[in-house]
């Protein structure tokens, strides 16, 4: 079992995750993340099977009842564990890796006239913006390709992160734009877009995430004098009241809607 242990996990699977790790863009923006990592727990997955099964069917029986037993249990236990945090921690990259490529796209593809345009031909596409359909297009690919690799509860939990992180960066991106009426409805088209893709994660957490952002998103689009009523709404009234005001600040019409005093 050492021989097996030595030349399959440490010499070809272990070493072969720590060269890809190393291998993910790590706060470089201007390389589009690949999906090679995650390939590579998938063949991982096969071989750590296949490694499984040969220790269980040929292995094992060879030494029951001796003191190798205990030994070889343990030995198993203890390579599986070591490859495990190696996933982790590539996978944990990866999705930084990823979150950072759509933080680099919206940064510098979106413009601050996107949300606040003249008149509404000049809102173009009302569908998405361009920026959107890039960020959407590179997200509903790794979507895949995580569903592909991973199952059951590590699924679960990866998704769920992913579409937290995702959440997040678009929270940031929505606050550094002032919005007038067209750009607060061209804001919630591109938010719709985010949130089917974010619906493909099958992650409570996150639907949950983009419910509350969209209705947000609501309070750049509703005539001032319904803001009040609005902000009851089940999804904010529970909400911090910075978060609330953080969104009301960010219509065109703020200070001349005398909006400042709307929250208490």
């Amino acid at each position: 079992m050492k021989i097996v242990v030595h030349s399959l996990i440490e010499e070809h699977l272990a070493y072969a995750l720590q060269i890809t790790i190393w291998a993910i863009p790590s706060g470089d923006t201007k390389i589009e993340p690949q999906s090679n990592f995650l390939e590579l727990v998938n063949l991982c997955n096969v071989v750590v099977q296949l490694f499984d099964q040969h220790v269980i069917y040929d292995i094992l029986p060879l030494v029951s009842g001796s003191e190798h037993h205990a030994e070889c249990i343990q030995r198993k236990k203890d390579v599986l564990e070591r490859l495990e945090s190696l996933i982790a921690q590539g996978i944990d990259k990866t999705l930084s890796a990823i979150v950072a490529w759509v933080k680099a796209l919206l940064t510098a593809e979106q413009k601050r006239s996107d949300f606040k345009p003249e008149a509404i031909h000049d809102a173009g596409n009302v569908l998405q913006s361009p920026t959107c359909g890039k960020v959407v297009a590179f997200m509903n690919h790794q979507i895949k390709k995580v569903k592909v690799v991973l199952d059951g509860k590590n699924l679960e939990v990866v998704s769920t992160e992913l579409g937290a992180r995702f959440h997040r960066v678009l929270y940031d991106h929505m606050l550094r734009f002032e919005y007038n009426e067209i750009g607060g409805m061209l804001a919630i088209c591109d938010l719709n877009e985010y949130r089917k893709c974010a619906r493909e994660l099958k992650s409570p957490l996150a639907e949950q995430l983009f419910e509350i952002l969209h209705s947000l998103c609501n309070l750049l689009v509703v005539a001032a004098e319904n803001v009040p009523q609005v902000i009851k709404d089940e999804h904010l009234s529970g909400l911090d009241k910075t978060v609330i005001v953080a969104f009301i600040q960010l219509r065109a019409d703020y200070k001349t809607a005398r909006l400042q005093h709307v929250v208490r």
